[in-house]
């Protein structure tokens, strides 16, 4: 059972963007997101729809508190029961479907809004540019641990920082390169967001998967100015356990190598160039968890070890020779 914000609450709304944050037991930072979203200024409506997915803790108290003192832009979400659970991931798509709203943006409930400007900002670039859907900026990284801050987002590498040096528009295939973008910085055009095809079961379908898309239906946007804080290991975080649960971990890395394969599938091989190398390295770690050598040809394989560089070079011909050490070598590496 759900209540708070309905569906047909939306279906009158006036809003020009609405900002999708998902938390779960986010206590210690959900208002950090919340008052980066009310201090937002805009020339134009928004809403921010905060769903609480069965929280055991005070997290929906807060958004409560927030949706009495702001009515007009916090629109809480709760559920009786977690939807994550029971694999329903993208609550906010039925809404989005429902709305009239231009744009669309997220912010999950551990990462925040710096920028008091973050939606106006790319609300023009995206009106300014025609035939670009999504838009992106920097963020800046945060160890959730001891609050310590970790410098720039992006770029993640030198390919990013060729792509990313002066900011502007990005072809599809630039957007699709990028190793690694904050999601709390997404901002698209809702109706193409709601166009995003159905995946096939056990494929990612999180932030990566939305990139992929976005990025095939026309130019992207960035701009070069961090407006938003995302937070490293926070606790309850699924990367938090990927990095603790070795099978939670490998079965994620299948999910990202389906998601790969039903792209290419999915756009006629049309991005194949950019999407194998992604495909190949996830495909790579499964080879190192289970000392199978044989899911790749060998020089793919090798080119996927060299991009990774030396240290997997050795690690790929050791896989190749021993593959029982291989497998060891990983395990402990992800313990």
């Amino acid at each position: 059972m759900r209540s708070g914000y309905s569906i047909d609450d939306i279906k009158s709304s006036k809003a020009e963007v609405v900002v999708a944050c998902s938390t779960y037991n986010q206590e210690r930072y959900i208002e950090d997101a919340l008052k980066g979203f009310v201090a937002q200024e805009t020339t134009f409506p928004y809403i921010v729809l905060v769903h609480d997915d069965a929280s055991t803790d005070g997290t929906a108290e807060i958004i409560k508190r927030y949706a009495r003192q702001h009515p007009d832009v916090v629109k809480g979400i709760f559920e009786e029961e977690n939807q994550y659970g029971l694999g329903k991931f993208h609550w906010y798509n039925e809404y989005l479907e429902n709305s009239s709203a231009r744009y669309m943006a997220l912010c999950e409930g551990d990462d925040y809004w710096i920028d008091s400007h973050k939606l106006q900002k790319q609300y023009d670039a995206l009106s300014r540019e025609q035939g670009a859907f999504f838009c992106i900026t920097n963020a800046k990284l945060l160890d959730a641990s001891t609050n310590t801050e970790m410098g720039a987002m992006l770029p993640r590498n030198k390919h990013d920082e060729r792509i990313l040096t002066h900011g502007g528009l990005l072809t599809s295939e630039e957007m699709m390169s990028l190793e690694f973008i904050p999601t709390a910085t997404f901002f698209a055009d809702r109706k193409v967001w709601i166009g995003e095809p159905v995946y096939p079961p056990e494929t990612f379908t999180g932030d990566r998967a939305h990139q992929l898309y976005l990025a095939s239906r026309g130019s992207s946007v960035y701009i070069d100015e961090i407006t938003t804080v995302y937070r490293v290991g926070s606790i309850g975080s699924v990367m938090q356990t990927w990095a603790k649960d070795k099978e939670e971990r490998i079965a994620s890395i299948k999910e990202y190598i389906n998601l790969y394969e039903f792209f290419d599938a999915y756009t006629g091989g049309k991005y194949r160039e950019v999407v194998q190398p992604r495909h190949d390295d996830k495909v790579l770690s499964l080879m190192y968890a289970s000392g199978d050598r044989t899911m790749l040809p060998f020089r793919r394989g090798l080119r996927a070890a060299v991009r990774r560089g030396f240290i997997n070079v050795l690690l790929y011909i050791l896989l190749c020779i021993c593959p029982d050490a291989v497998e060891k070598i990983w395990e402990r590496k992800l313990g």
